[in-house]
């Protein structure tokens, strides 16, 4: 189970790359394409240096390898019910890079994929996080509008 190029693209997509560290929506120091922790495991700071777009991807993919991957591999890998496709796969590491692997661990949206749920409930369940501390955001209601759609095979 991986990421394809496609799935990195709609994080991306989402993320936007910035050179230089800056603050998310909640106050969060974030780099690249929304790393918050490098590789090395050190935290993102005001005062770090800039990083081109290669560091950035390689920030991204080693994430989405090192944690986002584990976190689908854990909560669906032993599920008999549960065969995903390579676009639900990009779809959930989008969501769950996003909202962090403990949020997708403890969510709906994770009960309701296991139950087999129908489009229109994975839908409302990827809808249910479109707000940053407490604030409706536009680009939230966007991204999660097409990150269902991608689960659901509406591309």
């Amino acid at each position: 189970m991986n990421i394809s190029q496609k799935g990195l693209d709609l994080i991306r997509n989402f993320e936007g790359f910035k050179a230089f560290p800056y603050q998310d929506a909640r106050g969060v120091w974030t780099i690249g394409y929304g790393t918050t922790y490098y590789p090395n495991g050190f935290k993102v700071s005001q005062t770090d240096m800039s990083v081109n777009e290669e560091q950035a991807i390689t920030c991204l993919r080693y994430h989405i390898d090192r944690r986002v991957i584990p976190a689908i591999k854990k909560c669906l890998g032993n599920c008999e019910k549960v065969i995903l496709a390579q676009h639900q796969i990009d779809a959930l590491c989008s969501f769950i890079y996003n909202v962090g692997t403990s949020a997708f661990e403890g969510s709906t949206l994770l009960k309701d994929i296991k139950a087999g749920a129908t489009e229109e409930v994975i839908t409302t369940d990827f809808m249910m996080w479109v707000k940053s501390g407490g604030m409706l955001l536009k680009g939230l209601v966007k991204r999660r509008q097409a990150e269902a759609d991608y689960f659901n095979g509406n591309k």
